[in-house]
């Protein structure tokens, strides 16, 4: 059992220092997410929006439906699909939490805010709905 003990300490510190100088600065990813939340509403699927959505966000949404992201979505109503286009870095951004807008062509002037939290990007602000 020990032997089992030392090999895991071994992977978790070899993991722990293989992530140190990590930079995640991906408007790739950003663009991904901003679609996935762009799908999960043309969906109706409120896990799905739930899912990418900021922390925060996460919140205010189950605060609106009881505790529950999903029921503070319900119900959702009849959006478009659309696509993703240019993203942009937005500077100055929180601390170790780059953000990226990322443009809805198809609705000038809406543009979905993806933040990075940890190596993990999430939709902070879905922009105005049109």
């Amino acid at each position: 059992m020990s032997s089992r003990l030392a090999a895991l300490t071994l992977v978790t510190i070899v993991l722990v220092g293989a992530s140190c100088g990590y930079e995640d600065d991906n408007p790739r990813a950003a663009a991904i997410v901003a679609q996935a939340y762009l799908d999960g509403f043309a969906d109706r699927d409120a896990s799905s929006i739930c899912r990418v959505s900021a922390p925060e966000v996460q919140a205010a949404w189950a605060a609106a439906g009881n505790g529950s992201c999903e029921a503070g979505l319900e119900p959702l109503g009849r959006y478009p699909r659309l696509r993703v286009g240019r993203v942009r870095k937005i500077d100055p951004a929180p601390p170790l939490n780059p953000r990226y807008a990322v443009a809805v062509p198809a609705q000038p002037g809406r543009e979905i805010e993806v933040g990075r939290y940890g190596s993990t990007w999430r939709v902070v602000y879905g922009g105005p709905a049109q």
